[in-house]
C-alpha cells in the first residue's frame, strides 16, 4: 500500500480576473496577486509532504493549481488547510485596503465581496485508493477534481439588492467606489498597482500611452503529456522542466523591452513593443522546446492603441492563441491587429514557416531602407489591388494560379522603390503552398494568409509608438 494520499487543488477565476484591468499595471498587479494567494495556499501543506507540480523553489508566477502527495490519511485535512490558508491570505489583503479606505466598506459588502470571489476546488486520492501507476492516478484525481468543479455549490452576490452600478470591469459585483468604479477584488488590484516599484510603474505607463502587443503563449497538449507519465519522477522532471523555462522567459521579455505580466508552468502572458513582439514570442517557442524536451508551445499576439481596452487586448491575445492552436495545427503563432479604424486583420503561420521568415524580413525592411519607408508601407494595398479581382480563396489549389500570384507579386514588387531584391523568390512561392496547400501539420489552407502576411507586416513596421505612426501607415 502506498504511503501518501495524492492532493489536487486549484483556484479561480485566473484570466478573467487578470485581464479585468484599465492599465498595464493593474494586469500585473492582478498577476501578482494571484501568484501570492497560490503561495499561500502551497504554505499550508503538511510536513513531509512532496510537491510534484509546482516543485519546491517556484516564488513567483505560481499557478493556481497544485498537485502534491501528502503522508497517508491527511489528504483531505491538508486540503482544507490550504483553503484556509488561502481565505486568510485574501482576507488580509481586504483588511489592508480597508485600513487604507474605511469608505469602501458600505456597510460590510467590501468584505462579502472578497469572501465571494474565489472558486476553490480539492481533490483527494487516498493511499488505499492508488493503483501505483502515477499516469493513471493523475487521470483518476483530475476527473474528481472536474466532478467536484461542476458539482460545487455557490452563494448569489450578497448586494445584489442595493441598487448600486456593477463594476465596469467584471459586471458582476456592486461598484464600491463611485470614482474609479470597481467592486472589491479590482479595488485591491488597482491599490496594488498603484504600489508598483516605479521603474516598473514608469514603464507599464509608458506603454498606456502607445500601441501594445500583448503576447499569450501556453504549452500544446500538455495534459496529454502529463497523463503519459507513469511514475512520480517523471511528474517531477517535468515540472522541473517548466521552472527551468521560467526565468530565462522572464529575462527575454525584459531583454525585449517589454514586461512580463505572468510567467508559470507552460503559460506565458506579457506586454511588448510592437516591433519586437514576433521577435520575442518566437525566441520563447524556441526556449519553450529547449527547456521542456519534446514539447512545443503555440502564441498569440493582440496588438491595439492605448485607446482599445486592455481587458479587450488579453482577451484577445488568448483568442489568438486558441487560433494559433486550431487554425494553424499547434506549434504556431497568430497575431490579431486593432487599428484604430476598427478593422482587425488576423494572420498565422507555423513557427519555422517561409511566412514567418518573409514577415520578419518585411517588418525590419522599413528601417533598413528608410529612404523608401513611405513607399514600402503602401506596398501591400497596391498588391491587394493587383490580387483581390481574382477571387483567390478556393483558387490556390491549382498551380496555375499560383504561379499567377507570383508573377502580380514580382511585378507589384518591380513597382515599389525599396522592395527591389528584400524577398527570396523561392521564399515566396514557399510561403504561397503553405497558404495553399493543406498539410499534416496544417490541415486546412487559408489563401487570405497570403495578402494578410503583407497587411500585417506594413502595419507592424510602420508602428513607432505615437498615433502618427498609424497616421502614416493608412495615408
Amino acid at each position: 500500500m502506498n504511503a501518501e494520499d495524492l492532493t489536487l487543488f486549484q483556484f479561480g477565476p485566473v484570466q478573467d480576473f487578470i485581464a479585468q484591468a484599465e492599465t498595464l499595471g493593474e494586469l500585473q498587479a492582478g498577476s501578482a496577486l494571484l501568484s501570492a494567494l497560490a503561495l499561500a495556499a502551497l504554505g499550508a501543506l503538511p510536513a513531509g509532504s512532496r510537491r510534484v507540480f509546482p516543485v519546491e523553489g517556484v516564488t513567483e508566477g505560481v499557478p493556481n493549481r497544485f498537485l502534491a502527495f501528502v503522508p497517508a490519511g491527511q489528504g483531505a485535512a491538508a486540503m482544507r488547510a490550504a483553503e484556509a490558508a488561502f481565505r486568510e491570505a485574501l482576507e488580509a489583503l481586504a483588511r489592508e485596503a480597508l485600513a487604507a479606505h474605511p469608505e469602501w466598506s458600505h456597510g460590510g459588502d467590501f468584505v462579502a465581496q472578497v469572501r465571494a470571489w474565489p472558486q476553490l476546488s480539492w481533490a483527494v486520492l487516498r493511499a488505499d485508493e492508488a493503483s501505483g501507476s502515477m499516469g493513471d492516478d493523475y487521470a483518476a484525481i483530475g476527473r474528481r477534481l472536474a466532478a467536484r468543479r461542476n458539482t460545487r455549490a455557490f452563494d448569489a452576490w450578497p448586494e445584489e439588492a442595493t441598487g448600486r452600478a456593477k463594476d465596469i470591469l467584471s459586471g458582476k459585483e456592486a461598484a464600491l467606489d463611485g470614482a474609479l468604479g470597481f467592486g472589491a477584488m479590482n479595488l485591491i488590484k488597482h491599490r496594488r498597482a498603484e504600489a508598483l516599484e516605479p521603474a516598473l510603474k514608469a514603464a507599464l505607463e509608458t506603454f498606456d500611452r502607445q500601441y501594445v502587443a500583448v503576447l499569450a503563449m501556453d504549452g500544446d497538449q500538455m495534459g496529454a503529456r502529463l497523463s503519459g507519465f507513469k511514475t512520480v519522477g517523471e511528474h517531477r522532471a517535468f515540472s522541473q522542466a517548466l521552472l527551468g523555462f521560467a526565468e530565462p522567459a522572464r529575462e527575454r521579455v525584459r531583454a525585449a523591452g517589454g514586461v512580463p505580466i505572468y510567467v508559470g508552468g507552460d503559460d506565458v502572458l506579457a506586454v511588448l513593443p510592437v516591433e519586437l513582439a514576433v521577435a520575442c514570442a518566437e525566441g520563447l517557442a524556441a526556449l519553450f522546446a529547449e527547456k521542456v524536451a519534446g514539447c512545443h508551445a503555440s502564441a498569440g499576439i493582440a496588438v491595439g492603441h492605448a485607446s482599445v481596452p486592455r481587458q479587450e487586448l488579453v482577451h484577445r491575445a488568448h483568442a489568438a492563441e486558441a487560433l494559433a492552436k486550431q487554425r494553424y495545427g499547434r506549434n504556431a503563432l497568430a497575431l490579431a491587429i486593432y487599428k484604430r479604424t476598427g478593422e482587425i486583420q488576423e494572420w498565422g503561420c507555423k513557427w519555422g514557416s517561409q511566412g514567418l521568415r518573409l514577415l520578419k524580413t518585411l517588418v525590419a525592411l522599413p528601417k533598413a531602407r528608410e529612404k523608401d519607408a513611405k513607399s514600402l508601407g503602401r506596398f501591400p494595398y497596391k498588391l491587394a489591388g493587383l490580387l483581390r479581382p481574382y477571387g483567390l480563396k478556393g483558387a490556390l489549389g491549382d498551380e496555375r494560379m499560383r504561379d499567377v500570384v507570383l508573377a502580380e507579386t514580382r511585378h507589384a514588387i518591380a513597382q515599389t522603390p525599396g522592395m527591389a531584391g528584400a524577398l527570396d523568390a523561392a521564399a515566396l512561392a514557399g510561403f504561397l503552398e503553405e497558404c495553399a496547400v493543406p498539410r499534416e501539420d496544417r490541415p486546412a489552407a487559408h489563401a487570405e494568409d497570403y495578402l494578410g502576411l503583407f497587411l500585417c507586416a506594413a502595419f507592424l513596421s510602420r508602428q513607432d509608438g505615437t498615433e502618427e505612426g498609424e497616421a502614416r501607415h493608412d495615408a
